[in-house]
């Protein structure tokens, strides 16, 4: 499996100049970085998953040729994964902080449909709460609990 790499957008924003403007990129290392980045994403040896914030951050950038530039560097580089909403992955981390279980990469990173949104549940989902948390979570707060059902998505 490859390895996961998240890039803060700044990052993002040196890939793209690499990609479309190298010279603005000033430390040789920089570019030699993101150079490097750009091949290990190609060859699948990492991933560059987007999230919903760097939507948001590249939606709000300025100019719009620097906002397409950065847009088209993240569609060239992220190769269809990005991170499950951080809501989401906090519900998760707080179950798994009471029963033992941590979330690995494979957890909060996906392909999956619809998956940077607030109300998608994860294929881990209700069934994997309900095992991890026991029947005395569901006698308290019953098989209804938002925390224990998917919401507008099918579990596979």
């Amino acid at each position: 499996m490859s390895k996961v790499v998240y890039l803060d957008q700044n990052h993002w924003i040196t890939m793209a100049q690499a990609r479309f403007a190298p010279e603005k990129i000033q430390k040789a290392e920089e570019r030699e970085a993101a150079a490097a980045l750009w091949e290990l994403a190609a060859s699948g040896q990492i991933r560059l998953p987007l999230s919903m914030a760097h939507l948001v951050e590249t939606a709000r950038r300025g100019l719009k040729s620097s906002r397409r530039r950065l847009a088209r560097a993240m569609l060239d580089g992220y190769g269809g994964w990005h991170m499950l909403s951080p809501l989401v992955v906090r519900r998760y981390e707080l179950v798994g902080a009471f029963s033992g279980t941590k979330l690995t990469a494979t957890d909060v990173f996906t392909t999956a449909a619809n998956s940077p949104f607030f109300d998608y549940t994860p294929s881990i989902g209700a069934a994997w709460l309900r095992s991890l948390l026991g029947a005395a979570f569901v006698r308290r707060f019953g098989q209804q609990s938002r925390i224990l059902r998917p919401v507008n998505v099918q579990e596979k």
